[in-house]
């Protein structure tokens, strides 16, 4: 993955171009052409900069961002993101700015499938196992007025190139009820890892918050 930087965030944009493929683009025109806002539901990948590369092509794009706590790779990772005017906000700023520019007609990267502890989230199911989950899309997508578009990115090893997959937008979605949403975007999520699940960053501890009671899933 850090290999692959170096095309993500330095070559030309005919060469990315190439060795970025698209597929499902028109589920996110699809919302645009009906004056709907889009939200890109991703997931932890490795060919998630990819994803925020093509799509930056395309688009202009807007989304959080998790400063890395060595300088030096942050400034990488920060400058690699916004060389094609990609807008990125810190947690820090919270998701405001973010709102903004959704409405205004960027399109919003989010990230949902951390664990970010049991003061932040629900507990809904992931893979059969129950999983601390923000449960903020549903909001999200309703204050924005947007479609939820989840997306993969796999890199094939035939061609060498990195596919991003565009799925149909969530339906039915949202609901405005925190518990079944929340269950709605873990459903989306396992069906996207599911494209290329040697891609996916499994090494996340995905369940390390548990519900009270239950032992630690990765205790030996």
């Amino acid at each position: 993955s850090m290999l692959h930087y170096g095309l993500i965030w330095w070559a030309p944009r005919f060469i990315q171009k190439h060795r970025i493929k698209i597929t499902g683009e028109e589920n996110i025109q699809a919302a645009l052409k009906n004056k709907r806002s889009v939200i890109i539901m991703a997931a932890h990948s490795l060919g998630l900069e990819a994803a925020v590369s093509a799509t930056t092509l395309r688009y202009p794009v807007s989304g959080p961002f998790n400063p890395m706590k060595n300088k030096l790779i942050d400034w990488l990772v920060a400058r690699g993101r916004v060389r094609h005017g990609t807008h990125i906000y810190t947690r820090k700023a919270g998701l405001r700015p973010v709102i903004k520019d959704v409405r205004s007609g960027r399109v919003m990267f989010y990230l949902p499938d951390e664990d970010l502890g049991k003061e932040r989230c629900i507990f809904s199911p992931f893979f059969g196992v129950l999983k601390a989950t923000v449960p903020v899309l549903g909001r999200l997508s309703k204050t924005c007025g947007a479609d939820v578009v989840p997306c993969m990115t796999c890199y094939d090893e035939s061609s060498r190139k990195y596919i991003v997959h565009y799925l149909p937008a969530m339906n039915n979605f949202p609901v405005l009820e925190d518990d079944e949403d929340t269950a709605t975007m873990n459903a989306a999520l396992e069906q996207i890892i599911r494209i290329c699940p040697e891609n996916y960053f499994w090494s996340l501890k995905l369940f390390k918050t548990r519900p009270e009671g239950e032992s630690g899933f990765y205790d030996s």
